[in-house]
């Protein structure tokens, strides 16, 4: 997003305070104007080498999405996409308002509680009206890439004020649920949800307040587990079918944060 700014100022354009998603996903077919109704194609791919894909018509969101992944993941990994334009109607009624001030906001909040001594979770869950988790360290990571996916889990064991306490992460990519964690005989069991996609799950360091993504994820690691609430798009019975726990083959329900 910074280096979109950065260009949009290079070349004189304007940009709009809002996104399709208002957080990350992993997946097309997650992108909000999708979900509500609009055409998944024209959508161009391509990569730092020159190499162009270009889908003049794809018959669904996700197919859009088994298509480029495959492309993608050819193209080693890494590449860039324009999807089809949308009219002032659609991003009003069917993207994330305010989404580039939400972050900004966030990054403020973060520095200013720095700057006087605080700590910075502290100041992200009161920015965002967001719930500590658990406090502690990481205990065990689960990791595997398959399909162009990082999945996996992360176990996070409770210190301070939640000492005793654990909690299991799960992420495809990004973190899409948390659950209560217990040991029997020295090995995990796996509890109830806390909190599930589309709400936002996060990792931070304990120490300066920074995201810690999927593949940063390290024994030891001291962090902080903070849940924030999704925009209300991400909430509609129509959205939760595509961005639900049951979407990403988890066993429950959306459990409203």
């Amino acid at each position: 997003m910074c280096i979109i700014r950065v260009y949009a100022n290079v070349i004189g354009c304007p940009v709009l305070d809002v996104d399709g998603m208002g957080r990350a996903f992993p997946e097309l077919q997650m992108y909000l104007p999708m979900i509500y109704g609009s055409l998944p194609y024209p959508t161009c791919l391509a990569d730092h080498k020159g190499n162009v894909v270009a889908i003049s018509h794809c018959d669904s969101p996700k197919s859009l999405e088994d298509v480029l992944r495959l492309e993608t993941i050819r193209m080693g990994c890494s590449a860039g996409i324009a999807l089809g334009c949308l009219q002032p109607k659609d991003v009003m009624s069917k993207c994330v308002l305010l989404s580039i001030s939400r972050a900004w906001s966030l990054g403020r909040a973060i520095l200013r509680a720095k700057n006087v001594g605080k700590a910075p979770h502290e100041a992200v869950v009161e920015n965002q009206n967001g719930r500590v988790l658990i406090t502690g360290k990481i205990l065990d990571v689960s990791r595997t890439t398959e399909g162009g996916f990082s999945q996996g889990y992360v176990l996070v064991e409770g210190l301070d004020d939640f000492a005793g306490k654990h909690v299991t992460l799960v992420f495809q990519n990004e973190i899409i649920g948390a659950m209560k964690t217990t040991f029997n005989g020295g090995k995990p069991v796996r509890g109830d949800m806390l909190v599930t996609t589309p709400d936002l799950i996060t990792l931070l360091d304990a120490d300066t307040g920074y995201p810690v993504t999927t593949e940063e994820f390290q024994y030891g690691l001291r962090v902080v587990v903070v849940a924030m609430a999704a925009d209300a798009k991400l909430k509609t019975e129509q959205a939760l079918r595509v961005v639900g726990p049951r979407a990403f083959r988890l066993q429950t329900d959306y459990i409203q944060f």
